[in-house]
């Protein structure tokens, strides 16, 4: 089963929380994809991370491109990806809302909400892009030389 199929079935079984820490390791893979390292060498997690931030969500959508700095007060890697990776949930200045709710509350995905100085992301708007940017990587798959994303147990044509 793909990264995006999991994450859209945790989401319509109302666990949208739960789908973004999937897709914040997801976003980790997609970076991964690109380097010459084995997947499973240890100390890669925020470059990847970053490198799927700048290669693929940032194509997609650019508003994620200056939380991808570790100067940020907003650093993607650190508050969204280490926090749903470790405590499976975001720390620091990042929240999580439906898109109801953020239209209700008048919150953009990706934007501060300046009463309390936090990044919204809007769990729809975050599966959508990261589904995009998926289908971003498969394309570029047949021009990919690296091995590992050839393995045949490496469902990532199915990403």
């Amino acid at each position: 089963m793909s990264l995006c199929l999991a994450s859209k079935k945790m989401m319509d079984n109302g666990l949208g929380c739960l789908a973004t820490g999937t897709i914040a390791t997801g976003i980790e893979f997609l970076g991964a994809c690109l380097d010459e390292h084995d997947f499973h060498k240890r100390g890669e997690a925020e470059e990847r991370f970053k490198r799927g931030i700048a290669e693929f969500m940032g194509k997609v959508n650019p508003k994620y491109l200056p939380y991808n700095n570790p100067k940020s007060e907003f650093y993607l890697y650190e508050q969204l990806r280490c926090g749903m990776a470790h405590i499976i949930r975001p720390v620091g200045k990042v929240v999580f809302t439906g898109r109801g709710d953020a239209k209700r509350d008048g919150l953009i995905h990706l934007d501060v909400f300046p009463k309390y100085n936090v990044l919204v992301i809007v769990v729809e708007d975050f599966f959508e892009e990261f589904a995009e940017a998926s289908e971003r990587l498969r394309k570029r798959i047949p021009k990919l030389t690296n091995p590992k994303v050839k393995g045949v147990f490496l469902p990532v044509r199915e990403v």
